[in-house]
């Protein structure tokens, strides 16, 4: 699987799949369960919102959570704890985050 833009390509099978835009990058815990994080920016600020993109489906639906700037401009990095949680930390115009999804 390569991420390229806002579709992932997968080589095997020849197919593409589009993601929501603004994730920069992809942590995929089983063929279908996968967390993205990145930014987008509003239209009226000049400083970006992060986000978290989570799917159960390989992204045919997708849920996003945004996060003020002050707590998170972008997620910079995202890691498998163990088998039911992940650990994001993002860097804010303020202060820096530290988010930990269970599931």
């Amino acid at each position: 699987m390569i991420k390229s833009g806002n579709k992932l390509l997968e080589i095997n099978f020849n197919t593409s799949k589009t993601i929501p835009n603004g994730i920069n990058k992809l942590l995929f815990l089983n063929s279908k369960n996968c967390i993205g994080i990145g930014q987008h920016y509003n239209d009226t600020g000049f400083l970006p919102y992060g986000d978290i993109f989570l799917t159960n489906d390989f992204w045919n639906a997708s849920l996003q959570k945004t996060y003020d700037p002050q707590l998170a401009l972008n997620f910079r990095a995202i890691a498998k704890m163990n088998d039911h949680s992940t650990l994001m930390i993002g860097n804010g115009h303020l202060y820096n985050t530290v988010i930990r999804i269970a599931y």
